[in-house]
Formats: C-alpha cells, structure tokens, sequence
C-alpha cells in the first residue's frame, strides 16, 4: 500500500523519542531538514500551550 507524499499523521511519542530524532535530523543538510525540524517545534509549542490552558497551575 502507498501512501501518499503529503499525507499528514498524529502520532504519540515522548520527549525523549524526540529528542533523538532531533539528533539524527541534526547530522542532515541544514537547507534539508530545517522546515521539518520548524514544524515538530511549532508542534510541541501549540500542544504546550493547548495543554496549559487545559490544566490551570496549581497555587
């Protein structure tokens, strides 16, 4: 089964999971990875955000 090129997936991995892939996208060619390296950034930063509103700090 193909999948299409620009098809996009939710997946669920851990700060540590991304932290090696961060690593391993660090050895690529700067011009190759860095929309990709952008776009797992954004991500982490609107869930962040989304999960802070969610869950009011304690005080």
């Amino acid at each position: 089964m193909a999948i299409k090129e620009n098809t996009e997936f939710q997946i669920t991995i851990t700060a540590k999971e991304i932290n090696i892939i961060l690593d391993g996208l660090a050895n690529q060619p700067y011009k190759v990875v860095h929309p990709l390296i952008e776009k797992i950034h954004l991500q982490i930063r609107n869930q962040q955000q989304s999960t802070s509103i969610k869950s009011p700090e304690k005080g």
